[in-house]
């Protein structure tokens, strides 16, 4: 376990970091909220400023657990989160969260990037493909709703816990895709919906990293601040601005474009030379 004075980091002064994580920290949770992959940028940046991956891992929970609570108070308060229909899915999800976190602690960083740049491609293509689900508002939510009863959606977000409790990054933008490709749900009901799954899988699984002694708290601590400004500036945004769903769907493109660049080039560099 790492101490608070122990830290070996690359930077030029000790205060450079905590200013350099609380800066990726905010952009990681504007993206988290709107679309999904922030972990993209503070999972890289923990590791650089020279926390071991696992501990990196851990870590970034705390922040993002902080971050997504900030945003379901904002969604609520805004009454766009449709807390009533996701009854279904709270059991896989928290049983996934912890199950994908207890197999973190043997993370195998190389086959693990590949992967998530294969799915990222894959995510690519069903989000550029089908923008009519993705663009066009639902006044059916309760059809919708009925959806997340279908023991193949069970199944999915359960598998989606999995992941998301073992690594985190992009698991946000798979949830989008489940709730609007899978139920039908419109972009921005299903943002609301996802900040609640993830926080579902997200809890169990801090409690797992905690247990491994895998959080180094002064970057969490850090991170946390950084992360919920950002949450709250983007929920904001997102339940107040007209049209938002179509900036949310350019955006979720962009960011899903970063993220199979960043893991197939992490694959590359952990390539046995």
């Amino acid at each position: 376990m790492l101490n608070f004075f122990d830290l070996p980091t690359p930077t030029w002064q000790p205060w450079m970091g905590y200013f350099l994580m609380l800066i990726g920290s905010s952009i990681a949770g504007f993206i988290n909220t709107i679309a999904g992959n922030g972990s993209a940028i503070t999972l890289p940046l923990l590791v650089w400023l020279g926390l071991p991956t696992n501990v990196a891992n851990g870590t970034n929970r705390v922040a993002v657990l902080a971050q997504i609570a900030v945003s379901l108070g904002v969604y609520k308060q805004a009454k766009q989160l449709q807390l009533q229909y996701m009854g279904w899915l709270i059991v896989p999800s928290i049983i996934g969260g912890a199950t994908g976190a207890i197999l973190a602690v043997q993370l195998n960083e190389l086959w693990l990037n590949l992967f998530l740049g294969v799915i990222m491609l894959i995510m690519l293509k069903l989000t550029a493909s089908d923008t009519k689900k993705w663009l066009t508002p639902n006044t059916q939510i309760t059809q919708a709703a009925a959806q997340l009863k279908d023991p193949k959606t069970i199944l999915l977000f359960a598998i989606i816990g999995i992941y998301g409790g073992f690594i985190q990054v992009g698991v946000g933008i798979f949830i989008l895709a489940a709730l609007v490709l899978q139920a039908h749900f419109d972009l921005r009901t299903a943002n609301g919906l996802k900040i609640l799954l993830a926080f579902l899988f997200t809890a169990p699984a801090l409690v797992v990293f905690m247990w491994h002694q895998q959080i180094y708290w002064p970057f969490a601590i850090v991170s946390t601040i950084g992360q919920s400004t950002g949450a709250y500036i983007a929920s904001k945004w997102a339940t107040k601005t007209e049209g938002a769903i179509w900036y949310m769907h350019r955006f979720l493109l962009f960011v899903i474009s970063i993220g199979a660049i960043q893991f197939f080039l992490k694959f590359y560099q952990l390539w046995p030379k």
